[in-house]
């Protein structure tokens, strides 16, 4: 569990390895990467590209010229550079071991991860389409079949219910704090939101569950490692410094954020 009122578990330990890690790449697609930890004091059970010693900006180096490269390992002046962003039963406990993800700059394109299937898809049958919603305004995103508008509240930290009142109150009755149903729309919120945003998810009848009626499933595959915490029995929030969801309880004190995202 990490409450809603501090940053992502450890991250200030590895503000040293965020600030400097913008490596520039000689190619016209992208600008560079950031590294970004997506596991702490755990270490990669599988197979790594390459064992490399030095420090963890000159594995990152290393990693930005392999163009196969999608995460690190650091820790003790050595690295490891691996081929995929290790999924939790790929992780052991190994502390001072860190795993950091490359995120390609300016194409807002993640490195693939092992969860990611890029085999392509069968052929068998004409894929469906779904007709574009009708948004209430240009201001809003279409995607899939949701409309989101990310608005700038006049403070710094909310509660949820706060947040949840302002898309009503703001946009209408049937507007709502957001929630995704497909890959599509986790994307647009990874590629849009760098902090904290409330979800419209919370704690119902003894388990975490989507409200507005959708059955959807994606969003439980979401949650950050460990998460959710046995005391949590409030709300969820999403933290786009790890892509994750995370969960709080339900007397949590105001979440800093610097958005509201609100959907129909």
């Amino acid at each position: 569990m990490n409450r809603a009122g501090e940053p992502a578990p450890l991250l200030p330990l590895l503000l040293p390895l965020l600030l400097p890690l913008l490596l520039l790449l000689g190619r016209a697609e992208a600008i560079g990467m950031l590294f970004v930890p997506t596991a702490i004091d755990q270490a990669f059970t599988g197979t790594a590209l390459e064992a490399v010693a030095g420090s963890a900006a000159h594995c990152a180096l290393l990693c930005v010229r392999q163009g196969d490269c999608a995460a690190i390992q650091t820790g003790d002046e050595s690295c490891l550079l691996l081929s995929q962003v290790p999924t939790a039963d790929q992780l052991t406990a190994a502390p001072g071991i860190s795993i950091l993800r490359g995120d390609t700059l300016l194409t807002g394109t993640a490195a693939p991860s092992a969860a990611t299937d890029t085999t392509p898809a069968a052929t068998t049958a004409p894929p469906t389409t779904t007709a574009a919603p009708q948004c209430p305004s240009s201001d809003w995103t279409a995607v899939g079949s949701a409309c989101y508008i990310v608005a700038t509240p006049g403070d710094t930290e909310a509660y949820w219910q706060t947040d949840s009142d302002y898309c009503t109150n703001t946009f209408g009755t049937s507007a709502s704090l957001p929630t995704f149903e497909t890959e599509e729309q986790f994307t647009y919120l990874r590629n849009t939101i760098s902090g904290l945003v409330w979800l419209n998810i919370r704690y119902v009848d003894g388990a975490f569950q989507m409200l507005g009626g959708s059955t959807s499933t994606l969003w439980q595959q979401k949650w950050y490692i460990n998460e959710p915490d046995s005391i949590d029995n409030g709300f969820v929030y999403f933290d786009g410094y790890v892509d994750a969801l995370f969960a709080v309880p339900i007397d949590v004190t105001p979440m800093p954020r610097t958005v509201i995202v609100c959907m129909t």
